[in-house]
């Protein structure tokens, strides 16, 4: 059964504002806390596979995400947008987080994450989830998409990847199943860094008059 007449992208994944010098520092299970500074420190290896396993919609668990993370900059981490990042992990909070709690996320779903003062013993009340986002193969179209860049090709690695640059809408094509019934907001493994949501989830962020240019939405094309 086809709900959605129009379906979105949204390249938050793929934004630097949203994870650029956010005050913030994390702990994974089994490692120290990071130290307070704007340098982005190099992640254990584990955490930089999980944060892929993220982006291309795989299945995480709770030992997966940072364990807690703690304010080190108050100014800068109150600048934050709902949609933002927490130890290189996309999350939300606010509206948007409400948002999602009440649309279908499919295997998708948020995963609570305690944030702290720079003390690391005083709670923010929050409260900030990171995501788990459900993968949907075959909803993209990339013979009838624009301003895109192959990173890998079937020709020469046996597999599809592309990254798109699309900014307007109609530049990114999906096909028909992306208006099936399925989750409101996934990913589609051959197209990196990139948020699908459905036409359900975008009338529910504008009826929640939250700011949404920090998202970076663009409608897509329908290939019938």
């Amino acid at each position: 059964m086809k709900t959605n007449k129009a379906v979105w992208i949204s390249g938050a994944l793929s934004s630097g504002e949203l994870s650029n010098k956010l005050g913030i520092r994390s702990k994974y299970y089994g490692h120290d806390w990071e130290e307070p500074t704007h340098i982005v420190p190099k992640e254990p290896e584990k955490v930089l596979r999980d944060m892929q396993r993220q982006s291309r919609g795989g299945d995480l668990q709770r030992e997966d995400f940072p364990e807690a993370c703690y304010v080190f900059d108050p100014e800068r981490f109150s600048k934050t947008k709902d949609f933002f990042f927490l130890g290189g992990f996309a999350a939300v909070k606010g509206k948007l987080a409400e948002v999602l709690a009440s649309v279908n996320l499919g295997t998708g779903g948020l995963t609570r994450v305690p944030v702290f003062e720079a003390d690391k013993q005083t709670e923010l009340p929050g409260p900030f989830y990171a995501l788990t986002i459900a993968a949907r193969e075959g909803t993209f179209c990339a013979a009838e998409s624009v301003n895109l860049r192959s990173i890998f090709s079937m020709e020469q690695h046996g597999k599809e990847l592309w990254r798109q640059f699309a900014d307007g809408d109609d530049q990114i094509a999906v096909t028909p199943k992306a208006l099936e019934d399925g989750p409101d907001l996934w990913v589609d493994p051959k197209l990196r860094s990139t948020l699908f949501l459905s036409e359900t989830l975008i009338k529910a962020i504008r009826q929640a008059h939250m700011k949404e240019g920090y998202l970076r939405l663009s409608r897509c094309r329908v290939v019938r």
